[in-house]
Protein backbone atom coordinates (compact mmCIF):
# COMPACT_ATOMS: atom_id res chain seq x y z
CA UNK A 1 0.00 0.00 0.00
CA UNK A 2 2.83 2.36 0.82
CA UNK A 3 4.39 1.70 -2.58
CA UNK A 4 1.16 2.55 -4.40
CA UNK A 5 0.82 5.93 -2.69
CA UNK A 6 4.50 6.88 -2.68
CA UNK A 7 4.01 10.41 -3.91
CA UNK A 8 1.01 11.14 -1.69
CA UNK A 9 2.34 9.95 1.68
CA UNK A 10 4.64 12.06 3.82
CA UNK A 11 8.14 10.59 4.06
CA UNK A 12 7.95 10.02 7.82
CA UNK A 13 4.69 8.09 7.53
CA UNK A 14 6.00 5.99 4.65
CA UNK A 15 9.13 5.11 6.65
CA UNK A 16 7.07 4.14 9.66
CA UNK A 17 4.70 1.96 7.61
CA UNK A 18 7.55 0.14 5.88
CA UNK A 19 9.43 -0.31 9.15
CA UNK A 20 6.45 -1.85 10.91
CA UNK A 21 5.63 -4.04 7.93
CA UNK A 22 9.16 -5.48 7.84
CA UNK A 23 9.19 -6.08 11.60
CA UNK A 24 5.77 -7.77 11.58
CA UNK A 25 6.64 -9.92 8.58
CA UNK A 26 9.91 -10.97 10.23
CA UNK A 27 8.00 -12.00 13.36
CA UNK A 28 5.66 -14.12 11.24
CA UNK A 29 8.66 -15.77 9.61
CA UNK A 30 10.04 -16.69 13.05
CA UNK A 31 6.74 -18.35 13.93
CA UNK A 32 6.92 -20.34 10.67
CA UNK A 33 10.57 -21.28 11.44
CA UNK A 34 11.99 -19.43 8.44
CA UNK A 35 14.81 -17.78 10.34
CA UNK A 36 16.94 -16.63 7.39
CA UNK A 37 13.98 -14.86 5.80
CA UNK A 38 13.16 -13.26 9.16
CA UNK A 39 16.70 -11.92 9.50
CA UNK A 40 16.52 -10.53 5.96
CA UNK A 41 13.32 -8.64 6.80
CA UNK A 42 14.80 -7.31 10.04
CA UNK A 43 17.82 -6.06 8.10
CA UNK A 44 15.48 -4.27 5.70
CA UNK A 45 13.74 -2.66 8.67
CA UNK A 46 17.14 -1.57 9.92
CA UNK A 47 17.84 0.11 6.57
CA UNK A 48 14.61 2.09 6.91
CA UNK A 49 15.43 3.23 10.47
CA UNK A 50 19.18 2.80 10.98
CA UNK A 51 19.26 4.20 14.53
CA UNK A 52 16.63 1.83 15.89
CA UNK A 53 17.75 -0.95 18.24
CA UNK A 54 14.63 -3.09 17.68
CA UNK A 55 15.84 -4.84 14.49
CA UNK A 56 19.06 -5.85 16.26
CA UNK A 57 17.04 -7.38 19.09
CA UNK A 58 14.83 -9.21 16.60
CA UNK A 59 17.88 -10.57 14.74
CA UNK A 60 19.23 -11.90 18.03
CA UNK A 61 15.83 -13.45 18.73
CA UNK A 62 15.82 -15.20 15.35
CA UNK A 63 19.36 -16.47 15.94
CA UNK A 64 18.38 -17.79 19.36
CA UNK A 65 15.36 -19.60 17.98
CA UNK A 66 17.41 -21.10 15.14
CA UNK A 67 19.92 -22.50 17.66
CA UNK A 68 17.14 -23.76 19.92
CA UNK A 69 16.04 -26.54 17.54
Amino acid sequence: LARDYRSRLPASLKKDVLYRAYINFGEKCIVKKKYAKAVAKFLRAWRVKPFSIVPAKKIAKAAAFSLKK
